[in-house]
Order: C-alpha cells, then structure tokens, then sequence
C-alpha cells in the first residue's frame, strides 16, 4: 500500500496531503507516538547524509563549452 501512495501522488496540493498521509502513516505504523517520530526523523537526517555522501562522490562531467573548445 505504501507503494502505491509513493507512486499516486504527482503536483499540487492533493500531492502534498498524499505525502503528509503517507509519513503519517509510517509513523502509525511505529507506533504513533514521540519516539515514532524520532524514528521517523533520525531515518530523514540519516537518508540525507547518504544523499550528500553519494552526490560528493560523482564524478563532474565538463559543460558543453568546456569540452567542445578542447577538440
């Protein structure tokens, strides 16, 4: 089911109650209480490092104009 809620909602603010639902469910789902929320925010910060520490990894492709002035 939470699939589906990742995949339904696109723009707008139907797209913002979807999502708002979704997080709410997760954090019934853990209880619903402060400690599921705690949860639900040390996996945010923890998913947000990740991205950080996979976006410093890739490699910088040059611009259009940087490689077409090298040939």
């Amino acid at each position: 089911m939470i699939i589906v809620e990742i995949l339904l909602p696109t723009v707008g603010l139907l797209a913002g109650l979807g999502v708002a639902a979704m997080l709410y469910s997760i954090v019934l789902a853990l209880g619903g209480d402060i400690s599921a929320l705690a949860a639900l925010g040390i996996a945010l910060a923890i998913s947000v490092a990740i991205f950080l520490l996979v976006v410093a990894r890739l490699p910088s492709r040059p611009t259009v104009e940087q490689a077409g002035s090298s040939q």
